[in-house]
């Protein structure tokens, strides 16, 4: 009897700390090819359970941008991963293009205090060349607005 309140207590704790870590949202950030380029991202993610749908936007400007569908799922070990699924728009002329449609990009979910919330992580296209960095911090309104907003 006098260990059910401390495993009870140590569930809520846990539980409450799964839900509490608010992926749904718009993210916003770089995302770097080692030694070549820095991509802008805005990437918006909806949660359901352990899978991620939205959008990512690669931009140079708001008039100038790449928007791709996103897929992804929340991972066991607490990594969210995610890749771009499709092109559905491009905008304005020399809009960047990622070209990554074989990258899986997981990033670690981190609250450093406060309302600050990020993802960092990686992606790699088993060539050596091709090692990107993620950058993302969690923001409270988007560049792009759109249907996930």
């Amino acid at each position: 009897m006098k260990l059910i309140f401390p495993i009870f207590f140590m569930m809520m704790i846990l539980t409450c700390g799964v839900v509490a870590q608010p992926v749904t949202g718009v993210w916003r950030g770089k995302i770097k090819v080692k030694g070549k380029r820095v991509y802008q991202v805005e990437l918006k993610m909806i949660r359901n359970a352990d899978s991620l749908t939205g959008s990512s936007y690669y931009y140079y400007s708001p008039s100038q941008y790449s928007r791709y569908l996103i897929k992804g799922y929340f991972a066991p070990t607490g990594e969210i991963v995610w890749w771009d699924e499709r092109l559905i728009e491009k905008k304005g002329q020399g809009t960047p293009s990622a070209d990554q449609s074989s990258l899986i990009f997981s990033a670690d979910f981190n609250c450093p205090g406060g309302d600050i919330m990020k993802l960092d992580g990686a992606s790699d296209d088993n060539d050596m060349d091709k090692e990107f960095e993620v950058h993302l911090d969690k923001m409270k309104k988007p560049v792009f607005p759109d249907e996930w907003d």
